[in-house]
């Protein structure tokens, strides 16, 4: 019982940081998603540049793989905490800062590896799923929507590219994994998910809903997992 207690705490706090989206409108808050993407245009064509280039590089080179992984999450969940604080979007700027403290505990434990050899199949499908959706992510960009959102997406701003990046990406990741990152992640999937489908009529969120059961089945189903509530160190 426990070792449930990380578990419990986990889903208390992010039902809990999702509740304060109550603070204000569905409304108000999509047309504040909005206006945040369009004022950090820039900074999302950056993000997209880096995502390449992390994204190569990792590729190919085997020992820099890791930290560079690691980086690129911690880097795009903490400038996401940030643009969502400066925006009064407390409930994603508290999701997004745990986030990026979980990513750092993991990489400093030990827990953030990317052994690509060992990846299996539902992981790979899904994994490339989330990288791509999350880079050319079809919501909260202006017309021509194919091609904008090909160069700034608002990946790094907004939680949904956000979000589908940093989970498409651990999908690589390979044992010994971090619990708390990984159910982190996947209560953010599904809770963002689907007050994102529901409250703001994006359609595109259904693939955060997608992405998080798989996180869950995987966490569940000792996929990847020798034993499912084994406790960290």
């Amino acid at each position: 019982m426990r070792r449930l207690f990380p578990w419990i705490a986990v889903f208390i706090l992010f039902v809990g940081f999702h509740a304060l989206n109550y603070l204000s409108s569905p409304p108000e808050i999509a047309a504040t998603l909005w206006v945040t993407a369009d004022d950090f245009r820039t900074l999302a064509e950056a993000f997209h540049a880096l995502f390449l280039i992390i994204l190569l590089a990792g590729l190919a080179i085997h020992r820099a793989r890791d930290f560079s992984f690691t980086i690129f999450l911690a880097t795009i969940s903490v400038s996401t905490a940030i643009i969502s604080l400066r925006e009064s979007l407390i409930a994603y700027a508290c999701i997004f800062a745990m986030i990026f403290v979980f990513i750092v505990r993991a990489y400093v434990t030990g827990r953030m590896q990317f052994d690509l050899g060992r990846v299996k199949s539902p992981a790979i499908i899904c994994g490339i799923g989330g990288l791509i959706s999350g880079y050319w992510f079809l919501h909260w960009i202006d017309p021509p929507i194919m091609r904008n959102a090909l160069l700034f997406s608002p990946l790094g701003i907004v939680y949904g590219p956000t979000l589908l990046t940093i989970g498409g990406l651990l999908c690589f990741s390979t044992s010994p994994k971090s619990f708390l990152l990984e159910a982190s992640v996947g209560f953010s999937l599904l809770l963002s998910g689907f007050w994102g489908f529901l409250m703001y009529n994006v359609w595109y969120d259904a693939l955060l809903i997608v992405l998080g059961l798989f996180f869950f089945i995987r966490l569940g189903s000792r996929l990847d997992y020798n034993e499912v509530f084994e406790s960290e160190k």
